[in-house]
């Protein structure tokens, strides 16, 4: 399982980089709204194997150590991309299992707000 998080958190950093070369304009990687898919379905997918551990009580500890790392990532998606439905719907349901383990996605929910308030 240790292996499947770690995989997960070094293949968001790369995209990461991939997104900061797109922006710099140093590379004709992915556009950008490619990279945030990706971003999407890789949250998603870290939400779903995260239900399964935490309804069947395996590896808790490493699942809220992996979500608590990974909230930081959701938020940056979630606030530099918060017009994308891609962006939105992965941090939806990463949200969802938050709150299975009382983890909040931000401290300051008027954040959050402010940038999907804009789209509501």
């Amino acid at each position: 399982m240790k292996r499947t998080w770690k995989w997960a958190l070094g293949s968001w950093k790369e995209l990461d980089k991939t997104e900061e070369k797109v922006f710099s304009g140093k590379s004709d990687s992915p556009a950008t709204d490619d990279v945030v898919v990706v971003k999407s379905l890789l949250l998603e997918s870290c939400t779903k194997m995260a239900s399964i551990c935490i309804a069947e009580e395996v590896d808790l500890a490493i699942v809220k150590q992996c979500l608590f790392q990974l909230r930081s990532h959701a938020e940056k998606l979630l606030l530099a991309h918060s017009s994308s439905i891609w962006a939105v719907k992965g941090v939806a349901a990463f949200v969802d299992v938050l709150s299975k383990c009382d983890i909040h996605l931000n401290d300051s929910p008027n954040e959050i707000f402010e940038a999907l308030n804009q789209y509501l």
